[in-house]
């Protein structure tokens, strides 16, 4: 974007690249504890998939295999406002474990990243920002041509998340969020590139400065 500003004639001394700004909400934790009784969840390890009605969703097969782990990891599937597709889950067998939460539109995504181990997820550019400001590790898929493709090498190449690409992939994560402190680990790591990378309050501070 900012090679294209300065091909438009925009002086480089007007420009801040500061990445996308969050909520302050995807900056600081919650309470993990009241987290798990506001949404009736378990204390386990636990993959966030996110993807509304639209990508994922509409490949069975995959979140079908997805839900054939159940039984050692909790599942919760945000659909966003398509209630067809929500409808459609509640009514299928496969997702009437009690491991398995699919939650229409809400607005506690943070909350629920902080009690997720791993997030499946599009490479949109607002949620993978939010994914890396929570420091959790993501799985992406099908990404639009473009655009997402450019955000999942950069996220990729970053060590933010993989491609799922397989169902030996799916595998692979969910064995290691199941071992002893892994996912803890591995969140320590993220976090500690995100802090060294990122600063959400630097977006506010660049336009201030302009201003001034």
């Amino acid at each position: 974007m900012r090679d294209k500003l300065i091909a438009r004639g925009v002086p480089p001394s007007r420009i801040e690249v500061t990445g996308i700004p969050v909520h302050p909400n995807f900056w600081h934790p919650h309470d993990r504890a009241e987290i798990l009784q506001q949404f009736e969840l378990k204390d386990m390890p636990t993959v966030l998939v996110m993807g509304g009605g639209w990508g994922l969703l509409y490949d069975e097969n995959m979140i079908a295999y997805m839900a054939t782990h159940a039984d050692k990891v909790q599942l919760i599937f945000c659909v966003g406002d398509n209630e067809k597709a929500r409808e459609k889950m509640l009514a299928d067998p496969r997702f009437r474990h009690p491991n398995i939460k699919v939650l229409g539109f809400t607005k506690h995504v943070s909350k629920l990243m902080d009690v997720s181990d791993l997030l499946v997820t599009k490479p949109g550019g607002m949620t993978c920002t939010e994914g890396m400001a929570k420091g959790i590790p993501m799985l992406f898929y099908q990404p639009i041509p473009g655009q997402e493709e450019e955000i999942l090498e950069y996220f990729v190449s970053q060590g933010f998340g993989e491609l799922m690409s397989s169902k030996e992939t799916i595998d692979r994560w969910f064995r290691l969020i199941q071992e002893p402190y892994a996912a803890d680990r591995h969140r320590d790591r993220l976090l500690a590139i995100r802090n060294a990378e990122y600063d959400p309050a630097r977006c506010s501070e660049a336009v201030l400065k302009l201003i001034r």
